[in-house]
């Protein structure tokens, strides 16, 4: 059975991870073909989700 990439990660910003989680697994994600990814950051209450749409995250 081929690998397949998950339908939605959720990700929770930690100060060490901030940057890996905001450019690096973004790409990577994207890359793969992760269908929705979310980013929870607890410090201003915020989410941001990236949808795909054409093979990039709008």
């Amino acid at each position: 059975m081929p690998l397949t990439a998950p339908d939605i990660i959720i990700e929770v910003l930690s100060p060490g991870n901030k940057n890996a989680d905001l450019i690096k697994k973004k790409s990577v994600y994207e890359a793969f073909g992760v269908n929705e990814y979310f980013i929870v950051n607890r410090n201003n209450k915020q989410v941001l989700s990236y949808c795909l749409d054409n093979r990039q995250y709008v």
